[in-house]
């Protein structure tokens, strides 16, 4: 059974070839090299495309963001979170934030955060993220998951599967190369690798994970002089 905590690996990828029934030309040094540059371009493709970091961090790391001026702070996305805190000129740290967690909608990752505190007219000012410029520093653990979906998993090993077959060459296992009828001989052609599908649902799997343009950042975020 595949596991999900990283990419697909060459062994996955041969797998793939052999549910569709096909075998690489290339065997041997020539073919394990080949793999290994698809599975990078794969890798690196869907993070681009996508603009998300799919493996979460396994250590806490602190990324800066502009304060939103709100009681929410729009960050990346991460899975766990340990601390925050507002910086002053010009790294000094003024005020580490307590009552801070992480906010997010059924079945989405976290993306937002937000001060727990009561709703006082007089008081809101206190409990905001202060606007500035790369001023809330946020500790945590950074990616979308610790584990990859697998639906995309699938569409990635199979995105390496049609690449590595498209570059070299291939053969269907089983497939009729032509027949005689009478005194008529027909050969049948290879058709491309596109036959098998496996780029299709690549393309649409990188389409249904497209990290969307957050709302705060088309529309909320305060203007700076």
């Amino acid at each position: 059974m595949a596991t999900y905590t990283a990419w697909p690996t060459s062994d996955d990828v041969d797998a793939s070839l052999a549910d569709i029934g096909v075998t690489l030309r290339a065997t041997g040094a020539q073919a394990t090299a080949l793999k290994a540059r698809v599975k990078a371009a794969v890798e690196a493709e869907v993070g681009t495309r996508t603009g998300r970091q799919w493996l979460a961090d396994s250590v806490d790391a602190v990324r800066y963001f502009d304060g939103s001026g709100t009681q929410e702070q729009e960050v990346d996305e991460m899975i766990s979170l340990t601390s925050v805190t507002v910086l002053g000129p010009p790294t000094e740290t003024l005020e580490t934030l307590s009552n801070v967690v992480l906010r997010t909608d059924q079945g989405l990752p976290y993306t937002r955060i937000i001060r727990l505190r009561g709703s006082i007219p007089g008081l809101q000012t206190d409990y905001v993220f202060p606007v500035g410029r790369q001023n809330v520093g946020v500790t945590g653990k950074w990616g979308y998951a610790a584990s990859i979906p697998a639906d995309l998993w699938e569409a990635a090993a199979g995105e390496q599967a049609f690449r590595a077959a498209k570059r070299v060459g291939w053969r269907p296992t089983g497939r009729i190369k032509g027949r005689t009828i009478g005194d008529t001989r027909v050969d049948y052609a290879n058709v491309e690798a596109e036959v098998t599908g496996l780029h299709d649902q690549f393309e649409a799997a990188v389409a249904r994970y497209t990290r969307p343009a957050g709302r705060r950042l088309r529309n909320l975020r305060p203007r700076m002089i």
